[in-house]
């Protein structure tokens, strides 16, 4: 599929931005992930020295608990079982010594199977410091006992591990540990570590210990097939990853768990097949874009992008977001011309999960770079508005020309309370109906004549902004 194959591009084309965080419009940390990586929100931070020996054990501050840490296919989309993330992870895998605390759990399984991943690690010859470190540090089970001497957990009067904190419990401890009121943390057992190690880079930004990672699980994987996106012979994968929209999202979207809908086909391979370098690739990457430029909209993802991840302007600017200042639409015209270049393939993707584990593509759209911008051109050319917005740059309020945006469209003809659904299926609409070069709907500008028509039912705000839509959209139909 074309989409795929842009994906796949867009990765390597922007390999120097793995591992770099950045903000996106909403404050929000994300990066381009290492293949075999994941994000995790990681609550404590244990360092060790280059022995293996406990130096010290905080509490991560929220602002910096996003965590890059290594994954199996298995481990990072487990639910239940034993599938030991790669180095860092949470009480349950890491804590050999939790059995001596409560009764409450039984994790001799999660913690065997992640000593044991660790030493193949070690033997593959591609393991770092930090991964001879840590396994020295955790395989002495003392962790609980490092993590109460350091008051981050705390024992009950029985010297049992409190799971959960209870009133009982202020008359015992006077200083409860803040890891007891994180309501992202249901069980103590959830509690998730990551390790650090004195003299060394942090393990969660080194690029060399992503790269070890990396080459030693690719020993661990199945055997080669020619992959479909590729065309190469590589090892092949059937799980995919999950969390395309966030760390919730189960939604997938390439699965063959239900072979029973195959009929053509006697194994899922045979209609489709993906090797694990080319599915990481490609799900990473989207990730990337979703969180950098991507709009979602109730769970619906509006993506426009290209392969070498240059910003772009979209149906959801303005006249003024496109330049940030006053403007006419003569500005408007050049800016979107001056962007003009040969040979560049612009990606207009539109998803949403058909049901709760799967993940459908609305629709796509592959065009070239001056056709996208002449088709932005020629909108708000065409729907060309006056309106006035307040300038934080210029700190007053300035005139603009062009188009209103799509989502202004939708706002203006259905009301800020209209149903999600609503909003995104038109906003779809639109996208799909100007990009392709046709005109908006007569029932769409109906709808926002007679809610211009009305100024009572809107605010002072809501009124100039209906009339300005609804003069843009409807003055070149009559």
């Amino acid at each position: 599929m074309t989409f795929l194959m842009e994906l796949y591009k867009t990765y390597d084309e922007n390999i120097d931005q793995v591992g770099v965080f950045k903000k996106n419009k909403y404050n929000s940390e994300y990066t381009l992930l290492p293949i075999s990586h994941i994000t995790q929100t990681a609550h404590v931070e244990v360092t060790i020295d280059q022995e293996g020996n406990f130096h010290s054990a905080t509490i991560i501050p929220s602002q910096d608990r996003l965590t890059i840490i290594p994954c199996t296919q298995e481990s990072a989309s487990r639910s239940s079982g034993s599938a030991p993330h790669g180095l860092h992870d949470n009480l349950m895998y890491i804590a050999g010594d939790l059995a001596q605390y409560t009764e409450e759990f039984n994790n001799k399984e999660q913690y065997s199977t992640y000593l044991k991943q660790l030493r193949q690690w070690i033997k593959s010859g591609f393991a770092t410091k930090h991964v001879e470190a840590t396994y020295a540090y955790v395989k002495e089970s003392s962790l609980i006992n490092d993590l109460v001497k350091s008051k981050l957990l705390h024992l009950d009067e029985n010297g049992q591990l409190i799971n959960k904190w209870e009133r009982k419990h202020s008359s015992l401890i006077s200083e409860k540990s803040p890891l007891y009121s994180q309501v992202e943390i249901p069980n103590i057992n959830k509690v998730f570590v990551r390790f650090n190690v004195l003299g060394l880079e942090f393990p969660w930004r080194d690029k060399s210990l992503f790269s070890s990672f990396i080459e030693f699980y690719n020993t661990q994987l199945g055997k080669d097939d020619i992959c479909y996106i590729t065309g190469e012979t590589l090892p092949k994968t059937r799980m995919h990853p999950r969390g395309i929209r966030g760390s919730g999202d189960r939604a997938k979207i390439i699965s063959s768990s239900n072979t029973k809908s195959i009929r053509l086909f006697g194994i899922a391979d045979q209609a489709y097949n993906v090797s694990y370098e080319a599915s990481q690739k490609c799900h990473n990457a989207l990730k990337w874009l979703i969180q950098q430029q991507g709009y979602v909209i109730d769970g619906r993802v509006f993506l426009f992008w290209s392969v070498d991840g240059r910003g772009l302007p979209t149906l959801f600017d303005n006249g003024f977001d496109l330049l940030n200042k006053e403007c006419t639409i003569e500005d408007i015209k050049s800016h979107l011309q001056s962007l003009k270049e040969e040979n560049i393939i612009v990606n207009v993707l539109i998803m949403d999960s058909a049901t709760i584990g799967r993940m459908s593509i609305l629709n796509y759209k592959h065009m070239s770079l001056n056709d996208y911008l002449d088709a932005l051109i020629s909108y708000h050319t065409y729907y060309k508005g006056e309106y006035s917005t307040w300038s934080n740059n210029e700190g007053k309020y300035v005139k603009y020309e062009g188009a209103p945006s799509i989502n202004d469209i939708v706002e203006v003809a259905y009301g800020k309370s209209a149903d999600d659904k609503i909003i995104k299926d038109e906003l779809t609409r639109l996208t799909v109906t100007i990009l392709n070069g046709k005109r908006i709907t007569r029932s769409l500008q109906k709808m926002i004549v007679n809610k211009a028509s009305n100024p009572i039912i809107l605010s002072e705000q809501e009124r100039e902004k209906a009339w300005g839509v609804a003069n843009a959209l409807v003055e070149k139909s009559h």
